[in-house]
């Protein structure tokens, strides 16, 4: 994610510079960003494992004989 900075004191031609935000306590947006999307990709994230592990569980089970529904 890219944020625009102004740059030097307020004028009526301020530049901005296109950098990469850095997290910081005090930076809003870092950490609204944590707490918006933070639940969001560990939610994915346990999805994730827990799909691997029943398609591993089912695998094993049709190597086994077994039928899971």
């Amino acid at each position: 994610m890219l944020t625009l900075y102004p740059e030097g004191d307020p004028q009526p031609e301020v530049a901005c510079t296109v950098a990469v935000p850095y997290l910081s306590p005090t930076a809003v947006e870092s950490i609204a960003n944590i707490v918006l999307f933070m639940p969001v990709a560990v939610l994915g994230g346990v999805v994730a494992v827990a799909a691997l592990a029943w398609h591993r569980h089912r695998a094993a089970s049709a190597r086994a004989g077994r039928v899971i529904d």
